[in-house]
């Protein structure tokens, strides 16, 4: 659990520095206003990818069991975009490029520690939802809103973020050919992570018991585990660390985290509350 943290929480911290580093060059940089410069950078698919990838990586760092259809399709979106943006800049788009000072760095990081970084993290901590068809439908919806802008605002300015997406030196058949070739090699990425979910383990072999819902008894306090070596410190870090993998599973679950045990007798009332409960469970 505090690997995983200390992993999407170090991504998103270097993500952001890096940003920030750049809006800064570009605000100083010549030729045009300041606000259309700034306007031309968060046009770049670039620019999209990691700002998915920082959202999504930070708020795994501070609630690693995040879950939802919001989550699913943002975490799906995060890496296959960034993905996608360090293979055609590594591929395509590097020989062009020629920088100079700061640049060099806040170009290595947007395109090549930020999309392993976060490809990475995914491999080694997860988490690994059950991505369904409509958490697929509901993730074309970003890159596909990012044409449509690119487009509408090239056609209004004259101003393309890539070359092969200028529809007035291309025209728009050979746009729309390159769109369909990007788009394709996206839906392939966005196959890879939603099969990515699917990995085998305990959960294909729940799968074949008949298995539709984890439930599991965990603690008050695994969802903040401190950091101490401390024997409880310890439990209450495993305890998350279980819920996380629960969480990240293709079952549907639920995470019980009652208060102290005691051996009195039942009162035959429950409370059930998401905020942390700490009083005594009969």
């Amino acid at each position: 659990m505090f690997a995983s943290r200390a992993w999407h929480g170090g991504l998103a911290v270097i993500a952001t520095l890096n940003l920030l580093v750049q809006v800064v060059l570009t605000a100083q940089a010549g030729g045009g206003t300041a606000v259309t410069r700034l306007i031309d950078l968060f046009s770049f698919f670039t620019l999209l990818s990691n700002l998915l990838v920082i959202v999504s990586a930070a708020w795994l760092a501070l609630r690693p069991d995040v879950d939802g259809r919001l989550w699913r399709v943002l975490r799906l979106d995060g890496l296959a975009c960034i993905t996608l943006t360090g293979l055609v800049y590594g591929l395509l788009l590097r020989p062009a490029v020629r920088n100079e000072g700061w640049a060099v760095l806040t170009d290595a990081v947007f395109h090549y520690v930020v999309p392993v970084g976060a490809v990475l993290g995914w491999v080694a901590f997860g988490p690994r939802p059950r991505i369904d068809r409509r958490a697929v439908a509901a993730s074309l919806l970003v890159p596909a809103t990012w044409v449509a802008y690119t487009l509408l605002r090239g056609a209004a300015t004259g101003r393309y973020p890539y070359a092969f997406m200028d529809a007035g030196a291309l025209g728009y058949r050979q746009v729309l050919i390159n769109v369909v070739a990007a788009a394709g090699s996206l839906l392939v990425l966005i196959g890879l992570v939603a099969l990515g979910g699917r990995l085998p383990g305990t959960r294909a072999a729940d799968a074949t018991a008949g298995v539709g819902r984890y439930v599991i008894v965990s603690s008050v306090g695994a969802e903040r585990p401190p950091d101490g070596d401390d024997v409880f410190s310890v439990y209450l870090r495993a305890k998350a660390e279980a819920d996380q993998a629960v969480a990240a599973s293709d079952r549907a679950w639920t995470i019980v985290r009652p208060g102290p045990l005691s051996d009195d007798a039942g009162t035959g009332r429950v409370r059930v509350t998401k905020d942390p409960h700490r009083g005594q469970v009969t």
